[in-house]
C-alpha cells in the first residue's frame, strides 16, 4: 500500500469522525445543528471518496466522463439523502419543503438508476492491478 499505516490511521480517524457526526445528526433536535452535522458528515464522505485509491472516470468537472462517474453520482445521492435526513422535521411541517423533498427524491432515484445502469460498465473497466 502506497500510503502505509499512517495514511490508514488518518482514514480511520476520518471514518470514525464521519460516523460520530452521523449519530449526532440523528440525535440533534435544533435545525442549525442538524444542518451542521449534515455538512460535516457529507464532508467526511467526500474526504473518504477523494482518495487516489478510489477509481473514477475523471476528476475534471468540464469533462463528460466526470458526470458519468459512479463516484460523483454516489456523492450527490449521499448528499441528497443526508439533507433529507437533516430537514425531516421541517419537511413534515411545510408543504413547500415537502414538494422540494419529492423533487430531490426523484433526482436521487434517477441518479441511483444511472448508477445501476452504468455499474457493470465501471466494474469491467476497473484495472485489476
Amino acid at each position: 500500500m502506497a500510503g502505509g499505516a499512517g495514511h490508514a490511521s488518518q482514514l480511520l480517524i476520518v471514518l470514525l469522525g464521519t460516523l460520530a457526526s452521523l449519530v449526532a445528526l440523528w440525535r440533534s433536535k435544533a435545525a442549525a445543528l442538524r444542518l451542521s452535522f449534515c455538512l460535516i458528515t457529507w464532508l467526511g464522505v467526500l474526504t473518504l471518496g477523494a482518495q487516489p485509491e478510489v477509481w473514477r472516470l475523471s476528476d475534471d468537472p468540464l469533462s463528460p466522463a466526470f458526470w458519468q462517474s459512479q463516484d460523483w453520482a454516489g456523492v450527490a445521492v449521499k448528499g441528497l439523502m443526508l439533507l433529507s435526513l437533516a430537514a425531516l422535521p421541517e419537511i413534515l411541517r411545510d408543504l413547500r419543503l415537502r414538494r422540494l423533498h419529492v423533487t430531490a427524491s426523484v433526482l436521487a432515484a434517477v441518479l441511483l438508476f444511472m448508477q445501476g445502469a452504468t455499474g457493470t460498465r465501471d466494474l469491467l473497466e476497473i484495472p485489476l492491478s
